[in-house]
């Protein structure tokens, strides 16, 4: 796990409006982050507003920048269950044409749509269900705005096939995936008795880390395309049980902070 993940995540978890340096540096501590490692980190994380910064005399405070609360927003929607009961065939279509000599551009755009779970039905025509509380045109704002780019909703003009969706988003892969996270946190549980505070942070930041990136595979998709051993529900519910577990074990250490 890298260092600008650890600090990423410890500033996320600890749920603190703004941290001084002093309170990152006893954050990192467990994990063997010196200080300037720390600082350098912090000045990447700044350059790429992942983070923004502020001074107060000579203390300098440390936030989520703009990027960084988007990121952090992404993570929570993956822990969330979309209500997709009413589902009415409804899809957001994203249509974009990206001249050969901007391949870099378009590179940005599919990394984008991905992120935000859009699959590719054609080349240059990308998908996925349409749920009004995800507000993908204030996700996409920066894309839809772009010239090459253009989003619609439509309905799909005859029934998409499971089997169809099941290879779009590639679901046995992330069920897979979602049972190993499952094993991570079996075994995270059964050593939880034996943690003391800053291992339990420890442990907190490394397999939460580890259960958010399995998470973040989930595509949100509506039920009727899920199949009957679908894990997903069951790993946010276990890995919600396991956060409020960690929690009562790392507290003492991290909420030192807040004094």
């Amino acid at each position: 796990m890298k260092e600008s993940d650890i600090i990423f995540g410890l500033m996320a978890t600890s749920d603190k409006e703004e941290f001084s340096i002093n309170d990152l540096k006893y954050l990192v501590k467990p994990f063997k982050i010196t200080e300037s490692c720390l600082r350098t980190n912090l000045s990447r994380m700044r350059r790429k507003d992942l983070l923004k910064s502020r001074r107060d005399g000579k203390r300098v405070y440390y936030s989520f920048g703009k990027r960084g609360k988007t990121i952090k927003s992404n993570v929570a929607l993956s822990f969330k269950s979309l209500d997709r009961s009413r589902w009415n065939n409804s899809w957001w279509g994203m249509l974009f044409s990206v001249p050969d000599i901007k391949k870099s551009k378009r590179y940005y755009i599919r990394k984008k749509l991905l992120a935000y779970r859009f699959v590719s039905l054609y080349p240059g025509f990308w998908i996925r269900p349409f749920n009004e509380k995800e507000n993908i045109k204030d996700s996409l704002k920066n894309l839809i705005g772009n010239k090459f780019c253009r989003i619609i909703k439509f309905y799909y003009f005859y029934n998409i096939s499971n089997e169809e969706v099941k290879k779009l988003w590639k679901l046995d892969e992330v069920n897979r995936s979602f049972k190993y996270g499952l094993r991570i946190i079996k075994k995270s549980r059964e050593k939880l008795k034996t943690l003391s505070p800053d291992k339990g942070l420890i442990e907190e930041i490394i397999v939460g880390g580890k259960i958010v990136k399995i998470l973040f595979k989930d595509p949100l998709l509506p039920k009727k395309f899920l199949s009957i051993d679908w894990q997903g529900e069951e790993l946010k519910e276990k890995f919600s049980i396991w956060i409020k577990e960690i929690k009562k074990i790392s507290k003492p250490y991290w909420e030192k902070i807040f004094k």
